[in-house]
């Protein structure tokens, strides 16, 4: 989201890359509307390379969008999309050095002046069903003096082996929440528990990941972004919906709830939270049991802070459930991106 509106950036076509940029002003998606004109932009200069957006892999930072390891073929790539010029810069260009230890699809978060660059994947071979994933938390200080490289690298190794591949992560209250995707070895071994790092004396050595939740989810988490509503987590994963409640930080509850009468059951999808409209858009997607069939509509939820939201009687997979389509006339996308 920029300025009110939703930015779509990267994604395919029918197993062709799309070379525009697609936006529109959250607050014209009516429910019911049969339709929902998008202005389609063509970006000058065109894409860097293709963008896979398999988790939170990207930080947006005032007008700039930094995309990080953006695909497995390309982890040692750095993208910078200005949002006011509506270009993506020349690396010679870019106001951020890569950081020391580069991986693909890496959690990134931006926390009071820190970005921090958490695992990722440095190889996988999806026919031997391998994987390797990085165990380094990296902090990049924005503040850092010119011509100076700013970032740090803190050997905290996780609490587990393998490192971690396509995790989730989310600032609240001091604290950065890992969690979802994989860890290193046999493909897929999930990484199924909440993590948490204290970094409310911001990055140093020493730092330590800890583990806060009580309950876990099975299946894993894969293919999608978090958005963080007040207290809450949610993705999108496998057709279903995830929640992890940050209430209580040394016992964050985790939640997959499935619902078979909610269909189609849709994957890699774009979900991007409005705080305009205070409702969570998913754009996009292909069928989870067909990646080659891709979908042009879309969903809308409630107003997700409404008092009706936060009634404990009822959850927001029912308000969810609710919701109406929204059909647009972009096409089918999958791997999308959404600024916020």
């Amino acid at each position: 989201m920029y300025n009110g509106d939703i930015v779509v950036l990267g994604g395919s076509n029918w197993n062709k890359n799309s070379s525009n940029l697609y936006k529109i002003n959250a607050s014209l998606i009516k429910p019911k509307s049969e339709s929902t004109e998008w202005i389609s932009q063509e970006i000058h200069g065109g894409y860097p390379g293709p963008i896979e957006i398999k988790n939170d892999n990207y930080v947006t930072i005032d007008s700039n969008t930094y995309i990080f390891g953006p695909t497995l073929s390309n982890k040692n790539a750095l993208y910078q999309f200005n949002h006011e010029r509506g270009i993506f810069l020349q690396p010679d260009d870019i106001d951020i050095p890569p950081p020391q230890t580069q991986a693909a699809n890496p959690c990134v978060v931006h926390v009071h002046g820190f970005i921090y660059y958490i695992g990722g994947t440095t190889y996988q071979n999806e026919e031997q069903e391998q994987i390797a994933c990085s165990s380094l938390t990296q902090a990049y200080n924005l503040n850092a003096p010119p011509h100076t490289n700013g970032w740090n690298t803190y050997n905290n190794e996780m609490p587990w082996t393998g490192g971690a591949c396509y995790t989730f992560c989310q600032y609240h209250e001091g604290f950065i929440y890992l969690f979802g995707g994989v860890i290193g070895g046999h493909f897929p071994t999930y990484l199924n528990h909440v993590y948490a790092l204290d970094t409310r004396n911001g990055p140093h050595q020493g730092m330590q990941w800890k583990k806060v939740s009580n309950n876990s989810i099975n299946g894993g988490i894969l293919d999608t972004r978090s958005i963080k509503i007040n207290q809450t987590v949610y993705t999108l994963s496998g057709g279903d919906v995830q929640t992890v409640d940050l209430s209580h930080p040394n016992a964050v509850q985790m939640t997959s709830i499935k619902d078979d009468s909610l269909t189609p059951k849709r994957c890699y999808s774009g979900n991007i939270f409005s705080q305009h409209t205070k409702r969570i858009y998913a754009i996009g997607g292909s069928d989870c049991n067909d990646e080659f069939k891709y979908y042009a509509q879309s969903q809308i939820s409630q107003n997700m802070t409404s008092d009706d939201s936060n009634n404990d009687d009822k959850h927001w997979w029912d308000i969810f459930e609710m919701q109406d389509w929204i059909y647009f006339i972009i096409g089918f996308v999958v791997a999308i991106i959404f600024v916020t």
